[in-house]
């Protein structure tokens, strides 16, 4: 007898348990209105409370305490009446019996406790949970009907083995889903541009929720031991808010007097794996305002990509993805405590490369954090590619402007004569065609690099590398450069010294030694100088860049180069990183223009070849990288893959 009451036992729990896995799933919102049993307000110990005391106690305590049992046990159906609806996808019913009241105000009626449980068994039917049909039927109708016998003619009253155990599995396992809210998050964004705000607390778990409206208000629900509270919502089927001045309404989530994406929601916006389009349920001009808004909080296009991230969803999440042709021995790799990896399913058979979705948690929405967070990404990944000499592309998920990135570049018939003007000028001479080959890589490398250091230097060294290698007599591109004889270098450096002398002794004399080496003894400046002339022409704008300090003061590109050279600017000070990204683009067109002219052996008043600049740019849906931002999902094919591709990660 004793095994198989423990195996009816578990086979109740494993019933209703399901039920309320079913609930949970199909119930949303709901659920949370089901598990803190949305009510008015109300003053006394909760049914649930008293009924499960009573339940544990002795069947003679039973008998001065009809009421509560039967207030307990209409509570107890009143529950799983709604967990029911849950279950169903139905909206919560905070008097599921209403209907079967008879009479009105004040000589209202209120149904029998077996009226109740029939009503139950009637909703079993019309959700389909014919499990917990069987189980109304056959260990609560009857006991029910007698306990209403017992209040009926005021005769002894117990609970029978079949009922008591029903109702304390279905209290247990009530209980332990409130309580498991404990370790889930406490936000959530609902429709309308609502936010519901959990309540929660060790003992009891779940007790009730705030919904926070865009307009500042809001709304609440408690239930505590012993009372409920209720403010700003009405109760209809479904429930129902008090809003508020609806003037004041917006399209964006708010918590009290903070956005939700500046109090942050938990978690990340994709499942692991996952790169889907961003949704946000606003009109145009909404979303347009939160571009603009992320543009102005930030000069790093980097850093506006994560904020607009943030605004959107809410989470205070940087979301990246690599691909690297490393494997580690567990799916997720942490460095630290804030960045994760997670090696996504292979799409391929025998690829050579794995694939991570990247996350990065944040504190705050902070500008100055987030574009710390990047520069620790970028730092950690170089470490991990060093450490083990791979190879590793990586980007971060979301763009701020438009998704669109390089495309293809459309030729047309007449911009095929810049590739033949350099294939057919290009060097000849070996030694000429090994440097500026040499320049083009630099060129190319500064174009692929993401430190705005590395960019600087990469294109610094395509001029400086051609230039020193004529001044030196190892190449000569046919520009007709004169080596200085010793007396000239002399007279050149002499000359050089007085002048700075002149310029800087009496105001910085440690400065005036520093650049009277480096510019007039060492000489690799003016030298580069020279050679520029020959081949932009005197006075040219990119020679005064380089050698000049602009007029409104700051620093020449040569400075610049030395600086990060000697490591007097770095990305660690703010003000170092906007001095070089300033002037990072300048460099390039000068690097550019530099390598031209000499592949095309083109003289200083020779314009530069042109081209049209046509791109095109292919689309799908099935890319991410093709919309920025969506205002309904629905909007994209139901079938629509976003598991993480290989070509997603070039940047």
């Amino acid at each position: 007898m004793g095994k198989k009451r423990k195996s009816n036992t578990s086979n109740l729990f494993n019933v209703l348990k399901g039920l309320f896995i079913d609930a949970e799933t199909h119930g949303g919102i709901e659920y949370i209105f089901t598990l803190v049993r949305v009510a008015g307000i109300t003053r006394g110990k909760d049914p649930i409370i008293e009924l499960s005391s009573m339940l544990a106690s002795s069947v003679s305590a039973l008998q001065n305490k009809k009421e509560l049992l039967s207030a307990g046990i209409e509570e107890c159906l009143a529950l799983l009446s709604n967990v029911l609806y849950c279950s169903a996808g139905k909206a919560y019913n905070y008097c599921p019996f209403r209907h079967l009241y008879k009479g009105s105000v004040p000589n209202i009626v209120k149904p029998s406790l077996s009226q109740m449980v029939r009503e139950i068994a009637k909703v079993c039917s019309e959700t389909n949970q014919l499990k917990i049909k069987k189980l109304v039927e056959e260990k609560l109708i009857g006991a029910i009907s007698r306990i209403d016998s017992s209040i009926a003619s005021d005769s002894g009253i117990s609970v029978e083995d079949d009922l008591r155990c029903f109702l304390q599995t279905l209290i247990e396992i009530y209980n332990a889903e409130r309580l498991k809210f404990k370790n889930r998050p406490r936000l959530y964004k609902l429709p309308k541009f609502d936010v519901l705000e959990l309540l929660v607390d060790d003992n009891r778990g779940l007790y009730g929720f705030f919904t926070h409206f865009s307009n500042g208000s809001s709304a609440r629900f408690m239930r505590n031991e012993d009372s409920t509270e209720i403010m700003n919502i009405t109760l209809d089927v479904p429930l129902g808010y008090f809003v508020g001045n609806l003037d004041n309404i917006t399209e964006e989530w708010w918590v009290g007097d903070k956005r939700l994406y500046e109090v942050g929601l938990p978690g990340r916006y994709n499942k692991l794996g996952e790169w889907k389009p961003l949704i946000y349920p606003a009109r145009g001009e909404i979303i347009d305002s939160l571009q603009k808004r992320a543009l102005s909080l930030s000069e790093d296009e980097q850093v506006q990509r994560v904020l607009f991230y943030m605004m959107c969803t809410g989470h205070q999440v940087i979301e990246f993805v690599v691909n690297t042709d490393i494997e580690f021995p567990d799916q997720d790799i942490t460095f630290g405590k804030r960045i994760h990896l997670w090696r996504c399913p292979d799409l391929e058979d025998f690829q050579n490369y794995r694939i991570h979705d990247g996350t990065y948690y944040l504190n705050s929405f902070d500008p100055e954090e987030v574009k710390m967070a990047i520069s620790i990404i970028g730092i950690a990944l170089n470490r991990m590619v060093f450490a083990y000499k791979a190879k590793l592309q990586w980007r971060l998920k979301y763009n701020i402007i438009s998704s669109l990135q390089g495309g293809v570049a459309k030729l047309e018939e007449k911009d095929l004569t810049i590739l033949k003007s350099i294939m057919e000028k290009f060097p000849q001479n070996q030694q000429d065609a090994v440097i500026l080959d040499a320049a083009i890589d630099w060129y190319n490398r500064g174009v692929g690099a993401r430190d705005v250091f590395a960019k600087f230097l990469c294109y610094y060294r395509v001029v400086e590398s051609v230039a020193m290698s004529v001044s030196q007599g190892k190449g000569d591109f046919g520009l007709g450069y004169k080596k200085e004889e010793k007396v000239e270098v002399l007279d050149r450096r002499i000359k050089c010294i007085e002048e700075k002398h002149h310029e800087l002794y009496e105001k910085d004399k440690v400065r005036f030694v520093a650049q009277a080496y480096t510019e007039c003894i060492e000489g690799s400046a003016a030298k580069t100088k020279r050679v520029l002339e020959l081949v932009f022409g005197q006075d040219h704008k990119y020679i005064n860049a380089l050698f000049e300090k602009p007029e409104g003061g700051g620093y020449s590109l040569t400075q610049i180069r030395s600086m990060i050279a000697h490591g007097n600017l770095t990305l660690l000070e703010k003000e170092d990183e906007r001095i070089v990204r300033d002037r990072v683009y300048e460099m390039s067109k000068i690097a550019k223009e530099f390598i031209m002219r000499l592949s095309c052996a083109l003289k200083p008043s020779d314009d530069l070849p042109k081209w049209s600049g046509y791109r095109a740019f292919g689309m799908s849906v099935s890319d991410p990288r093709t919309c920025l931002v969506a205002t309904r999902e629905d909007i994209f094919p139901k079938d629509v893959d976003w598991r993480i591709k290989a070509e997603w990660c070039i940047v």
